[in-house]
């Protein structure tokens, strides 16, 4: 039988705790790359600081990023609200 990646990923990290991270974000139309579609640096920020707040909230005071590398699967579209963009991150390592 073939196996996946991901699939052996999914496996490997059963046993490991998992921890939600929500964030509200709203985004106008001045945070734009292209127009209508917001920034990916803009993105990328918002996930490195939603990062340092889930580590704040697992008792980690004080964690820095010396990496971030963002696959975009879609463009967010700008003016954003909480019903009209629902977007999925996950991260390896």
């Amino acid at each position: 039988s073939s196996s996946n990646d991901d699939d052996d990923d999914d496996d490997n990290n059963n046993d490991l705790p998992r921890e939600l991270v929500v964030a509200d974000v709203r985004l106008g139309t001045r945070l734009n790359g292209h127009e209508g579609i917001v920034h990916g640096g803009i993105l990328a920020l918002l996930l490195d600081d939603a990062m340092g707040y889930a580590f704040e909230s697992m008792g980690i005071p004080m964690a820095f990023t010396a990496n971030l590398n963002v696959d975009y699967r879609k463009p967010i579209l700008a003016p954003t609200t909480n019903n009209n963009n629902n977007s999925n991150f996950g991260w390896r390592g």
